[in-house]
């Protein structure tokens, strides 16, 4: 019996030490690496866009079918708009416009849009609705609105308004 015992007991101490050297091999072949990236990203202020002057089409006289001002070219008559936000920022410019009325009569109106890096009129480029921008090295861009009415050759007379909506995305 002595004997027996001490088979079973050298079994157990020779599983222990198997289990030992298994579990020592596989954690010896468990590696592991890490490494770490910044993280940064930049606040921007938010974009200040404000109407300067109103679009104005001054009289027209009844029998007229067709008035326009040119937003590049039409000098104090177009609407000035002006964008005030963080340099070199992406822009996108949509604009739409409402028919003129006097309350019971309607003028078709369409607009067009012009822009530029500074307050230079002329040197203004034209914008479609739609279209990105980029502000200038000052986070500024300006725009001049115009556009043509067409009246029909009998326009009731009146004091006609509307609306040209500049709105920006960025």
């Amino acid at each position: 019996m002595y004997f027996g015992r001490h088979i079973k007991l050298s079994i157990f101490r020779f599983s222990v030490v198997l289990l030992a050297i298994i579990a020592t091999e596989g954690s010896a072949q468990t590696q592991s690496a890490s490494q770490w990236a910044t993280v940064r990203f930049n606040v921007k202020s938010a974009m200040e866009l404000k109407v300067n002057r109103n679009l104005a089409f001054g009289y027209v006289i009844q029998g007229k079918t067709k008035v326009s001002v040119d937003p590049i070219a039409g000098g104090s008559m177009a609407a000035y708009f002006s964008l005030n936000g963080p340099p070199d920022t992406f822009v996108t410019v949509t604009f739409s416009t409402s028919p003129l009325t006097d309350g019971q009569n309607s003028i078709p109106f369409s607009g067009l849009l012009a822009g530029n890096y500074d307050a230079d009129q002329i040197g203004a480029v034209p914008i479609s609705s739609g279209n990105t921008i980029t502000t200038g090295a000052t986070g500024e861009y300006d725009f001049w609105a115009g556009g043509t009415a067409t009246l029909s050759r009998s326009q009731p007379l009146g004091v006609y308004t509307g609306s040209f909506t500049l709105s920006i995305a960025y």
